[in-house]
């Protein structure tokens, strides 16, 4: 759930999960995309609920500054985890007939800088 909210959104703007977990502007987009994970993991058989969510999110909000994995691999010119993370989570909800938005932009913005 924290990788999802994060990991992309790190690699898009190339700021660290310090830096966009105390941006009012990119909290809503991870939490959006945490809220969309916890929808993909029902697929899954696995209930998380918005306590869950709330904790995990501010876990990683009160971690010291980390620069992601899907960061890192973008700047090393290293094949993107965007299957595994976002790619997930689309398919999962998508299986379920449920949006996954902030997810589908994530792949979009990704997608587009990597080619």
């Amino acid at each position: 759930v924290i990788n999802n909210g994060v990991n992309p959104l790190s690699a898009i703007t190339g700021l660290n999960t310090f830096e966009l977990t105390h941006d009012p502007s990119y909290v809503v987009m991870i939490q959006n995309a945490m809220q969309e994970t916890v929808e993909a993991a029902r697929y899954d058989g696995v209930e998380l609920t918005q306590q869950d969510v709330d904790n995990l999110f501010d876990l990683i909000k009160n971690f010291s500054a980390i620069k992601t994995s899907m960061l890192i691999d973008k700047e090393k010119g290293r094949e993107i985890e965007l299957d595994a993370i976002v790619g997930a989570v689309i398919k999962r909800c998508q299986k379920q007939g449920i949006p996954a938005p902030q997810n589908q932009e994530f792949s979009r913005n990704l997608t587009e800088s990597v080619r």
